[in-house]
Parts: C-alpha cells; structure tokens; sequence
C-alpha cells in the first residue's frame, strides 16, 4: 500500500511539471523584445568631485574639539539668580525607588499600623516596596510628605532655567486593579 502511495506522488508530480512545460514562451518573447525596441534613456552626467582639504589642527591655537567650552561669568550668573537654598541632598544615599522615574512607579496600597502609615509601591520590574513618610522615589530626589488612602504627595527638586534649584509639588495616585 506503501508503494502505491509513492507511485501516486511522483504521478501528481510529474503531471504538476509537465503543466509548467507545455506552457508557451510566446508572451515572454514578445515583451522582451518591446523592451528593447524602447529607446533608451541618457545617462545623467558623472557629478563633479570635490576635492577634500585637509587641516591641521594646532592645539595651542584653538580649542580641543573634544571638550566643551563652558565659559560661566559668576559674577552675572550669581546677580542673574538669587541664592534660594534649596538643592538636593547629594551625600544622602539613593534609596531603591529612586532608580525608576515616578512615572513609571504605581500605588497599590497602604498598611497601617497604630499611627504609623505605609505605601506599597510596584516599580516596572513587578518588585513590591513598602514607603512611608520621609522616604525618596523618582529620579528627581522626590521626598515623601504625605500618604493618603487615595495618593502620595512628594516634592521634587529639580534643576531651573538659571542653573539654580526649585521644588515641585508631585502626587502618585492609588491604582486600583
């Protein structure tokens, strides 16, 4: 029954290139000889070569095109900005929130035990933190100021326009699943 099977197989297939034999050429030939009865196109012109110039870079005489050239006048940039104080805690370590931005962090709930209040917060690996007041998440030094059964509310400190520090007011809302 095996053998059947085969002979059946190589006869559908020997059926299958003979279509594709019989099949004439005629259309083939005759389009290939309209193409090359068109007339052909020019040939746009070579464009011409600009010839590289080459300079040689003196260090002494100009900068180093590796580093910035920052040039601040302290006097005009300390009358520009009034000194406000306010500046992030740089020597403080970073606690592990404030590896994500606050964007991508979510508030899923809150223990509470006598006066005491956390937060629990899942950061974009799926890892779940306990946060309470006093404590930093986000990437903009956020310190925690208040926690709701609705939201977080922390400051920020982020860089201004004139090479100063300001806070701002920054809230993560309670995500129900």
């Amino acid at each position: 029954m095996n053998w059947q099977k085969n002979c059946l197989f190589l006869a559908l297939v020997c059926l299958s290139l003979n279509g594709c034999l019989v099949q004439s050429d005629e259309e083939l030939k005759q389009y290939i000889t309209e193409v090359q009865a068109r007339p052909g196109k020019p040939i746009p012109p070579i464009p011409d070569i600009h010839v590289y110039q080459s300079v040689t870079y003196a260090q002494t005489e100009k900068r180093s095109p590796f580093e910035m050239e920052v040039k601040l006048n302290t006097e005009v940039d300390k009358a520009k900005q009034p000194e406000t104080g306010i500046k992030p805690d740089l020597a403080r370590s970073p606690e592990p929130l404030e590896a994500f931005p606050l964007d991508s962090l979510r508030m899923v709930g809150i223990l509470k035990k006598g006066t005491q209040t956390w937060a629990l917060i899942v950061d974009k690996t799926g890892l779940i933190h306990r946060v309470t007041i006093g404590d930093h998440m986000g990437q903009n030094y956020g310190e925690i100021k208040v926690i709701t059964e609705k939201e977080i509310q922390l400051v920020e400190v982020i860089p201004d326009s004139r090479g100063g520090w300001r806070e701002v007011n920054a809230s993560l809302a309670m995500i129900a699943e």
